[in-house]
């Protein structure tokens, strides 16, 4: 009797053991200082261009370069996430999607509209 108590008492101490052992470390703050994220260099977006911000992160700095609508002449983004359009193997931004058609329609025009800016 008395053993099986003892052996009782050897399983749970080494079980507890066990579950410490394995917790240990987890809740461990990382050091900040350690840091090796790379560095971005990413450009403030201009409130009046907030829409940018909605596009994927590869195309932000094309369209804050572009900075206003061929069409509409706005900032690009003043009217929400500015639209892509493939344009005669060139990305155009647009501000909304009234935009779009026209830049279809005549490419040329807006292309040189670009190219003065």
């Amino acid at each position: 009797m008395m053993l099986r108590k003892n052996n009782r008492l050897l399983w749970t101490a080494a079980s507890m053991s066990i579950v410490v052992f394995a917790s240990c470390g987890t809740n461990a703050d990382p050091d900040p200082s350690t840091d090796t994220a790379p560095e971005t260099n990413r450009v403030e977006i201009p409130e009046e261009m907030s829409g940018v911000a909605e596009l994927p992160e590869a195309e932000q700095d094309a369209a804050l370069q572009q900075k206003i609508c061929p069409v509409s002449d706005e900032p690009i983004g003043s009217m929400g996430k500015p639209i892509k359009v493939p344009v005669e193997g060139q990305d155009v931004y647009v501000c909304c999607e009234g935009c779009v058609d026209m830049v279809k329609e005549n490419p040329t025009k807006y292309l040189a509209k670009l190219k003065q800016e």
